[in-house]
């Protein structure tokens, strides 16, 4: 078949402040060691070397175990770790005629093939991100053409695509990307909704967020609010935690203020940090403390609605 342009890149963008801004990569790199980081570096360069996404199959997983001497169980289990916590995306292909690139081995070039291999076989996997595409579109921004993406791939919704980039077969954003779509309904200014409901649309079923009013009302510290519901939102419509989950955390952890006399995290902190993962079970022996950059917002964010009271637990229930 056709070869497409080279839409990869030679390097790519990587923060110096990689290993502490986010709590996901300070927990991948406690529960998988350098082997998990290596793993997840290893996975950015090749998707950015070939664009935005690579394939995900038992081939990658072989080539994977060879290029770093990792066993296919640990590369699975950091794999899960990854997509649990939205540091990866994965997309099964629903359309048998969407055309992808892949790496033949020995050729420098990337081909085209069919999502079903053209003859029917098992629709592809692939893997990316928001963030990686991010990136990469940053990244293209200086050549001089537009870089054609795949609609049933890109993740970012029409007013994040840069104008370098044209989503191919795009009839509409939220039809070709269910990721955001279920990802902006957390944008919402409240879910009024009182029980859980699932809407069919077009074949899909999209849970909807619903007990965040329950969160918030076990959760001790109350400032922040619509911060805090937006990341409580991306943290159940990525699939990776339950609101039953985060309901709990937040429950152990105003157990935990009341007997500690800790100073508190803001809620959104709590989420976005992954926080509540320290207390998904009750008892919490040696749980962290909160940082000041964690504490005090700036008076500009102070979100306190009049209906809002303050946790009075201890002697630090009220923050200055």
């Amino acid at each position: 078949m056709a070869r497409p342009k080279q839409d990869g890149l030679l390097y790519f963008s990587f923060d110096t402040d990689f290993f502490y801004a986010d709590k996901r990569i300070k927990r991948l790199h406690s529960r998988y060691g350098n082997d998990g980081i290596i793993f997840y570096i290893y996975l950015l360069t090749e998707i950015y070397r070939k664009g935005y996404y690579i394939r995900w199959d038992a081939e990658s997983m072989d080539d994977a175990m060879d290029d770093l001497h990792l066993t296919e169980g640990f590369i699975e289990q950091v794999m899960t770790f990854l997509v649990s916590r939205s540091l990866l995306v994965k997309r099964t292909l629903t359309n048998p005629d969407t055309i992808i690139t892949i790496q033949k081995e020995g050729d420098n070039r990337p081909q085209c093939e069919l999502a079903d291999g053209g003859n029917g076989q098992e629709r592809a996997e692939v893997i990316t991100s928001p963030g990686i595409q991010k990136r990469y579109q940053e990244a293209v921004k200086g050549r001089k053409r537009q870089f054609e993406v795949n609609a049933e791939i890109w993740l970012l919704d029409e007013e994040e695509t840069a104008s370098c980039i044209k989503v191919a077969n795009n009839k509409s954003f939220s039809e070709k990307n269910p990721y955001k779509s279920e990802k902006n309904k957390s944008k919402s200014k409240k879910n009024t909704a009182k029980e859980s409901k699932v809407n069919k649309s077009k074949g899909k079923e999209i849970m909807q967020v619903v007990r965040f009013d329950d969160f918030w009302s076990v959760f001790p510290n109350k400032q922040r609010r619509y911060l805090a519901e937006t990341a409580y939102s991306e943290l159940v419509l990525s699939g990776s935690v339950t609101e039953d989950q985060l309901i709990l955390a937040a429950t152990n952890y105003a157990l935990h203020i009341k007997d500690s006399g800790d100073k508190m995290f803001m809620p959104n902190n709590f989420l976005e940090k992954c926080v509540f993962e320290d207390y998904l079970e009750v008892k919490h022996p040696e749980a962290p403390k909160a940082e000041e950059t964690d504490l005090n917002p700036d008076p500009e964010e102070e979100l306190i609605g009049e209906d809002e009271e303050w946790w009075k637990y201890g002697p630090n229930g009220w923050e200055e």
